[in-house]
């Protein structure tokens, strides 16, 4: 879900780069850089 709001928000505002970031817990978290062509 994170990602897919990332993307549209890109989308709407006519962006082209984004990052989305998730906390795991324990210390831990993923995070994912996205580039629109």
């Amino acid at each position: 879900r994170v990602l897919v709001t990332l993307l549209y928000a890109l989308k709407q505002r006519g962006l082209k780069r984004g990052i989305a970031g998730l906390c795991l817990g324990g210390a831990e978290a993923v995070t994912l850089a996205v580039e629109m062509s």
